[in-house]
């Protein structure tokens, strides 16, 4: 949130993330993982794959990818 141009502070952060402040607090001070749906909104607020978030919060690991909807959807008609 610091390298957005200009730099958000913490409650402008939360505000655009949709998120409370306390929990983008929890999140920067005491090591908590926001819930996935808050993952995901800070992830395009910050313009990073969700991948590195989910797996900052211990939600997913290296070896089980999270995918995009358009990558999704070409998994599930390639399993067919």
């Amino acid at each position: 949130m610091w390298e957005q141009r200009p730099p958000l502070l913490p409650a402008q952060f939360a505000d655009k993330a949709d998120i409370s402040r306390q929990m983008l607090s929890r999140v920067l001070n005491q090591d908590t993982a926001p819930e996935p749906a808050a993952l995901l909104r800070m992830a395009r607020l910050l313009h990073l794959p969700a991948q590195h978030l989910f797996l900052a919060a211990g939600y997913t690991s290296a070896d089980d990818p999270i995918y995009t909807e358009e990558e999704a959807w070409e998994v599930v008609f390639i399993s067919v």
